[in-house]
């Protein structure tokens, strides 16, 4: 509510039509982010869990048990410190240990950027050479070419990277594309490489490098995309495989969060890739558009940040939930695409008209 609240002492409030339920609680923040993110005002809202506070001791009757070494209450849920890792503000990645497919180009080459200017080891992984040394060149990154969906070359990749630095922290499963059309039109080989780079990369290179991971306690980034929670036009294979990337996050995370492995899933919307840049050359030829900015504008103009992402941002929220400093996440899907999940689509109508 300290957001309403906030909100408040602006002396605005939302139409009648984004007003939130009152037991809504992330309601509030998701009507203010529409209204207010013309002004440059972002607004989100966290919901913790269980969480070891005087509050929740209190109410979970677990005051005294501790220092008397009794057992709790059958109502009570005992909380254990010494097995809970410390996130804190700033926790570092310093000497970390980051495995990176697609590590090449857009997104997998700015998280490459981020966790080696915090002085992380970064292996970057690709089927392609020439892009992997040209990050390597930027970040000191050691580079493996292989292709992550493929069990030999995947757990060859792991191998490399245990010889050189025995052991890996982070997995970050980034590497994608393929499956721009729609059912009718995608044939049978088309259809098996939009699953097997969206989905079967980040599944083998997870199964291959789960043992490290265990022996760290470390962590996995998925890079699914808006894809994953929303269908676009045309695009039957990356939106299937972006979705069950979703599937893939939960399924790691409920199997693996007792062996201290956190699996965590980045859904981006629009970001200036090479691969988006492409797309926007020939979404501007189509629209008769002149420019690649007219045409990121033109698919922006109802987000509520009206822009694309940079990498780098991206990049930011990987590196938070490859880290410390999400220690209580595992199976957690982070929206990162300037709002655009938040928009009720029928009422852009009344945006439209200057409502």
């Amino acid at each position: 509510m300290g957001d309403a609240m906030e909100l408040g002492l602006r002396g605005r409030t939302a139409p009648s039509r984004a007003q939130p339920a009152a037991s809504a609680v992330p309601s509030p923040a998701r009507a203010a982010s529409v209204e207010f993110a013309a002004d440059g005002i972002r607004v989100n809202a966290v919901c913790p869990s269980i969480v070891d506070t005087p509050m929740s001791r209190g109410d979970l009757g677990l005051d005294g048990f501790a220092d008397a070494g009794s057992s709790p209450p059958d109502r009570a849920v005992s909380i254990r410190p010494e097995r809970t890792p410390m996130g804190y503000t700033g926790a570092q990645v310093d000497g970390a240990v980051v495995v990176i497919t697609g590590g090449g180009t857009g997104i997998g080459a700015a998280v490459a950027e981020r966790y080696a200017a915090e002085g992380a080891h970064v292996v970057v992984v690709g089927r392609r050479r020439e892009p992997l040394d040209a990050v390597a060149a930027r970040t000191g990154a050691a580079v493996v070419v292989a292709d992550a969906a493929d069990a030999a070359s995947a757990r060859a990749a792991v191998q490399a990277t245990l010889d050189r630095f025995g052991r890996i922290d982070v997995l970050v499963n980034n590497a994608g594309g393929h499956g721009f059309s729609a059912v009718g039109e995608t044939d049978d080989a088309s259809w098996a490489a939009s699953l097997e780079a969206n989905l079967g990369t980040a599944f083998v290179m997870s199964r291959e490098a789960l043992p490290a991971l265990i022996e760290s306690t470390g962590q996995i980034v998925v890079i699914s995309s808006l894809a994953g929670l929303f269908a676009g036009p045309s695009v039957a294979g990356y939106t299937v495989g972006k979705h069950a990337l979703i599937g893939l996050t939960k399924t790691l995370a409920r199997d693996y969060g007792r062996h201290g492995v956190r699996v965590n899933a980045v859904c981006p919307g629009w970001v200036q890739t090479p691969m988006a840049d492409a797309e926007m050359d020939e979404f501007a030829a189509h629209a008769g558009l002149r420019t690649r900015a007219e045409a990121y504008g033109a698919v922006t103009a109802d987000v509520p940040l009206a822009r694309a992402a940079q990498p780098r941002e991206i990049a930011a929220v990987v590196r938070f939930l490859g880290s410390g400093e999400s220690s209580y996440m595992t199976g957690a899907v982070l929206v990162v695409d300037g709002g655009a999940h938040i928009v009720d689509v029928p009422t852009l109508a009344f945006d439209h008209a200057g409502m």
